[in-house]
């Protein structure tokens, strides 16, 4: 194969791979809020069409009704939920004082037995071993000053850029909705005349692929926060409701997830005396674990249209390059590459269009 027919078999990909790679590294800063809002446009656009075409109702209204409505489901949602970890964490507040003697018993314990060790200990060692605690509390003081400098920070700075955000965001929903029909023509209009077909037939693929991966999110979060939940009742954990809702709420965390409660609980128990459930505990993280990652190729597979092995190095190639945000963007990259492939925009096969997979 000759250069030429390199440069027309895979130009276009490399090209679609570099826009997206200069789209989500140094763009997304600034266009966040109305992406997002595009999203949220595609999510809700068939409610908003089926009050516009069923109830007769102006798009303007059916956009503000669906907005409202959505909004008080959330509020229902907040509140039940709330309640019941509300009730646990009261059962959490009553015991408190007794997990905190608990606690402080046991490190104390730890460190007069530290204390013996450190004492059968030749000088040499014992003075090289106190330096090294000196220097690691000071590094820890240092560490945990900045932290706490860092997180002063967010709140002062993030939490109003946050509000902007959401602003934005929801403004921009309601008129990407409410206009949706000369947002798709002004985008089209972009582009060359010859690419606007197909351009326009991607954006419908894209349009379903989006509503897909969020479906599948959905559907990851839920089964981990039922697995998570049903593990700790079996277990006959304490706040297992407040837990397993909470193990669902850290699950939108990519990469880390659950992990930030499973590793620091099991640690505690196997430290202080109950290694067996500390044990049980990292059983449960390790099967939910497991099953969401088996889980993640296959939903997300099977809703956005990829192939299993292909969703899975979808997430590995994403979070190589994009880092936790690369968990949406490598699969949504993937279903990009796909649709332009099944509309003949891409040649993976050497020829034009290719054959189709």
């Amino acid at each position: 194969m000759t250069l030429r027919e390199l440069v027309r078999a895979y130009g276009p990909l490399v090209l679609a791979l570099v826009i997206l790679y200069l789209l989500f590294r140094v763009v997304l800063d600034y266009v966040f809020p109305f992406i997002l809002a595009a999203v949220l446009a595609v999510l809700l656009d068939p409610l908003v069409n089926h009050l516009e075409h069923r109830a007769r109702l102006p798009r303007s209204l059916a956009v503000g009704i669906v907005l409202v409505l959505i909004a008080v489901m959330l509020l229902l949602f907040l509140v039940v939920g709330v309640a019941r970890v509300a009730a646990e964490l009261q059962v959490l507040a009553a015991g408190f004082p007794a997990y905190y003697r608990q606690l402080e018993e046991q490190a104390a314990r730890l460190w007069h037995l530290y204390g013996q060790w450190q004492q059968n200990l030749p000088p040499a060692l014992q003075q090289q071993l106190e330096q090294r605690q000196q220097e690691l509390v000071s590094s820890a003081s240092q560490y945990l000053d900045a932290v706490a400098r860092r997180l002063q920070d967010l709140v002062l700075a993030g939490l109003p850029n946050l509000l902007l955000i959401i602003l934005f965001t929801l403004i921009a929903t309601f008129f990407i909705s409410r206009d949706h029909a000369l947002v798709q023509q002004f985008v089209l209009n972009l582009a060359p005349p010859a690419w606007r077909h197909n351009l326009h037939r991607l954006m419908e693929r894209l349009t379903e692929s989006l509503v897909a991966f969020v479906n599948a999110m959905f559907i990851l979060i839920v089964l981990t926060t039922a697995a998570t939940t049903l593990g700790l009742v079996l277990l006959q954990a304490p706040f297992a409701v407040l837990l397993g809702f909470t193990s669902g709420i850290l699950d939108v965390l990519p990469l880390i997830g659950p992990a930030l409660l499973f590793v620091p609980w099991s640690a505690y128990h196997i430290l202080f005396g109950d290694v067996m459930f500390g044990v049980k505990l990292l059983g449960l993280y390790a099967g939910v674990s497991i099953v969401r990652t088996l889980a993640q190729a296959q939903v997300i597979g099977d809703r956005v249209g990829l192939h299993p092995l292909a969703a899975l190095a979808s997430l590995y190639i994403g979070v190589k390059l994009f880092g936790a945000a690369g968990v949406v963007i490598g699969p949504l990259t993937a279903a990009i590459i796909q649709a332009m492939r099944d509309l003949g925009m891409l040649s993976l096969n050497g020829g034009p269009g290719g054959d189709q997979a």
